[in-house]
């Protein structure tokens, strides 16, 4: 999660300031997410699934950057661990394709987040993103044959 381009702030040390305030700040904010959906399948091959989704953040930095000499040649890693919450919390939901005979998956989920994750900020933060992924079964066929004999 994150965002780009935001407008760069102090960081209370007047030489950094000098520098940084002329750039631009890259918000990086890493999450352990657990979706619980439910799934309707509306053909043999076809889904849709819906539900909440919880996050707990394990990392959180702005990366301040500027060019001072070379372009993007000045950058510092800002700890914002601190700024923002513990936990997200939204709902979720996309579709699906189940590829026949392979119980492989291919899916494209949308995550928007309830919570506001900016402890600091007067403005809302809130985060929304597109996940695609792929399913692939490990041992499922190992099953179905054990059952089919």
């Amino acid at each position: 999660m994150g965002a780009t381009n935001i407008n760069p702030y102090s960081v209370n040390d007047d030489e950094l300031d000098s520098v940084l305030l002329d750039g631009h700040v890259t918000r990086q904010i890493g999450y352990f997410y657990v979706p619980i959906h439910i799934k309707y399948k509306f053909s043999k091959q076809f889904y849709i699934n819906a539900g909440i989704q919880a996050g707990l953040r394990n990392r959180a930095r702005d990366l301040f950057i500027n060019s001072y000499y070379d372009k993007n040649d000045v950058q510092l890693k800002y700890d914002i661990r601190n700024r923002i919450k513990r936990l997200d919390v939204g709902l979720s939901g996309g579709i699906g394709y189940k590829f026949r005979g392979t119980g492989m998956n291919l899916g494209l989920t949308y995550y928007y987040g309830l919570v506001n994750i900016d402890k600091w900020s007067e403005q809302k933060s809130k985060n929304s993103t597109f996940y695609l992924y792929v399913d692939i079964p490990i041992g499922a066929g190992y099953k179905e044959a054990k059952q089919n004999n």
